[in-house]
């Protein structure tokens, strides 16, 4: 291309072009996940936790507590644990034995806002 030669023809470019989508597209759109490249993102670390429940108690009802007691959670007993990855609640699911370990059986993913 000779340096005096125009690029193209590009109209008015101060019109804000507004693609048209429908809205199925844009409500699909919304909704795909992202699927991250485990070339790029396989190596990156992050931290998972498993929450089994939340109780209440006093600051003398804690300084009470000697080994061997069982505090209260108000998590019922087949009650779904949470899955946090790095502090953010990801998925939610059932407790499982693992061999002589314990797991988490995803029963729910957690739709982000």
């Amino acid at each position: 291309m000779k340096e005096d030669e125009p690029i193209a023809d590009m109209g008015d470019v101060s019109d804000p072009i507004e693609p048209e989508i429908s809205m199925s597209k844009a409500k699909a759109a919304k909704k795909a996940v992202p699927v991250l490249d485990p070339d790029v993102f396989g190596d990156v670390s992050v931290e998972l936790s498993a929450s089994l429940g939340r109780g209440s108690m006093t600051v003398k009802e804690l300084g009470n507590l000697a080994s061997g007691e069982v505090v209260s959670l108000e998590t019922p007993l087949n009650g779904l644990v949470d899955l946090s990855l790095n502090g953010r609640i990801v998925a939610r699911g059932e407790i499982v034995a693992v061999g002589d370990k314990f797991g988490v059986r995803i029963t729910e993913i957690v739709a982000r806002k």
